[in-house]
């Protein structure tokens, strides 16, 4: 099987200085192939433009769009305790459905610093991931009390 690298550098800013390091020095250039969402922000595409050994070429290859029965989905969550968020569209997408009471007892946790910015900008204390893994997540939730 393949072995992952870069997992843990938990950012855009962070994977693409990691591709970098890793190419270096590297006399053949090479196309990194880039497939997102069309809500993907460019900053690793353009970070990794920025040099001479490393070409990307971005291909939106899915649209990111809020499940038509959310709502609905949404009504039957009694009492919820804590709300995980992996992406600023989740976020976007679920808030509308909260109530102003949930929205005070619920505990906000965030996978990364853009999903984080979205909540405070709901005005909510949010505890956030140091990597998107599911072991920094669950130390994320022993912070949350």
């Amino acid at each position: 099987g393949l072995e992952s690298q870069g997992s843990d550098t938990g950012s855009a800013e962070n994977l693409a200085r990691f591709i970098k390091a890793q190419r270096k020095g590297k006399e053949r250039r090479e196309l990194f192939l880039f497939p997102c969402s069309t809500l993907a922000k460019s900053t690793l595409a353009d970070s990794l433009a920025e040099n001479s050994y490393l070409s990307c070429k971005r291909i939106e290859t899915y649209e990111t769009s809020e499940n038509e029965n959310l709502g609905n989905c949404m009504k039957t969550i009694e009492n919820p305790q804590v709300a995980i968020f992996f992406s600023p569209s989740g976020v976007n997408s679920a808030m509308k459905y909260f109530t102003d009471a949930q929205r005070k007892d619920i505990k906000f946790g965030a996978i990364g610093e853009t999903t984080k910015k979205a909540l405070v900008s709901y005005n909510l204390d949010v505890k956030v991931a140091d990597t998107p893994t599911p072991s920094a997540v669950i130390n994320m939730l022993k912070t949350i009390d």
